[in-house]
């Protein structure tokens, strides 16, 4: 966890301070162009991951053999199913229209979508809790591409050259994790137990359907935005959109660093749930101190950070991060439904909460801008990542226990005993 975590704590920081030296010299349409196109090769990706993250961590915790095997077959199935994304994205976008702006940042980012698969190496250092590789595969990635931001920025580089640095990132991170899993695996003689490909896509479907109802109702905003309002409005939002999230990767670090040890206790009854309350509550002080620090100093923090130009920025910011309580109990409670073989809940209470945000966004999008996009996120992580865990018989047992460790008053009592 602490490899993880410091990972995207530095990570984060310089993706942060390259954000904020492209909005500021790109200016708010560019900058909206520039998370318009990444939001739509993001919502493809999703549909490309195949639900592999927590199902590839389940499946080489638990086999004692061919687990290199079995990596590289969900590699090989993630790549074709990218061909496939790749040919419906480039559909979807002469649907669109697309400006010439636009256009110019297609070939860029399919090329990252394609070196997206890559990722399917860090699910197995998860697995086998070598952390520490993949973490310095995504760090050395994320400094070079980041640093060629801004010094491309200082020499007055186009927006073209900023897309093709997120593909040097994509490149150099992939190829590394792919270096560390064929140095640090062996093949062996063993062959995948009969069934586990084909268990895992069976399972993977919902989880698949899920995780494109996230990446919808997490992006769609943009795309809704882009069509009512324009490119500028993109880029406010957007702007906003990366302080706020900025703290998203906090409960992705802990939860995925608790999930192989909630998978072990899990055949021995309800004891994983203590430590999931104990996540839980950690997480709902991150939230609500970040949420703090945002309210009082957001104005100066945007205006620093990203200059005058950003005008609504603040206000969006603000509202935004009051999703961050949802988002964290959604990481949990998902994790926690995989855990016990629920993945067709998850993909409901995602689907709800997508079709929830398109709604509210065709209200709050022309009549509130900005505003309204966020207040509409809100609402729909709200219902999605918790209220919708009090809807199916098989889930109000967690509900309630996750409940229980919301307040932080919890944490406090539980440390106290100890």
């Amino acid at each position: 966890m602490i490899w993880l975590g410091l990972e995207k704590v530095l990570r984060i920081l310089f993706s942060l301070v390259a954000t904020f030296f492209v909005a500021r010299e790109l200016g708010a349409e560019k900058f909206g162009a520039l998370n318009y196109i990444f939001g739509l090769v993001l919502i493809t990706s999703t549909i490309a991951n195949l639900g592999f993250d927590s199902l590839l961590v389940r499946e080489v915790s638990l086999q004692e053999f061919s687990k290199r095997k079995l990596v590289i077959s969900c590699f090989k199935i993630k790549s074709i199913v990218i061909f496939v994304g790749i040919a419906f994205l480039a559909l979807f976008m002469s649907y669109l229209d697309p400006s010439p702006l636009e256009k110019s940042l297609f070939i860029p980012f399919v090329l990252v979508l394609f070196l997206s698969a890559f990722q399917v190496f860090e699910f197995y250092f998860l697995a086998v809790t070598e952390s520490r590789l993949s973490v310095s595969a995504y760090f050395w990635g994320g400094i070079l591409a980041n640093l060629g931001k801004i010094i491309g920025l200082y020499f007055g580089v186009d927006l073209v050259f900023i897309a093709y640095m997120y593909v040097l990132e994509y490149f150099v991170s992939g190829f590394l994790m792919y270096f560390y899993f064929y140095k640090n695996t062996s093949e062996d003689s063993k062959e995948i137990k009969e069934g586990t490909i084909k268990a895992i896509l069976m399972d993977s479907l919902p989880l698949v359907l899920a995780g494109v109802s996230v990446m919808i109702y997490m992006k769609i905003d943009q795309i809704m935005l882009r069509s009512f309002l324009g490119l500028r409005e993109v880029g406010e939002y957007s702007a906003a959109v990366k302080l706020s999230e900025g703290i998203y990767f906090i409960p992705v670090v802990i939860v995925g660093s608790y999930f192989s040890k909630w998978v072990k206790e899990y055949k021995f009854g309800d004891d994983y749930l203590r430590s999931v309350e104990k996540v839980v509550s950690f997480l709902m002080l991150v939230a609500f101190s970040y949420m703090s620090f945002i309210w009082i100093f957001g104005d100066y923090v945007v205006n620093i950070l990203y200059g005058d130009q950003y005008l609504k920025t603040a206000e969006i910011l603000r509202l935004h991060t009051i999703s961050a309580f949802f988002v964290f109990l959604g990481v949990v409670s998902s994790k926690v439904l995989i855990l016990k073989n629920l993945e067709k809940i998850v993909f409901y209470m995602s689907l709800i909460g997508a079709a929830l945000n398109i709604c509210l966004n065709l209200y709050f999008i022309p009549n509130f801008g900005g505003e309204g996009a966020a207040v509409a996120t809100i609402l729909s992580y709200f219902f999605s990542g918790y209220f919708c865990l009090f809807f199916f018989r098989s889930t109000r047992k967690i509900a309630f226990r996750i409940s229980k460790s919301i307040f932080p008053i919890w944490l406090f009592k539980m440390n106290k005993n100890q």
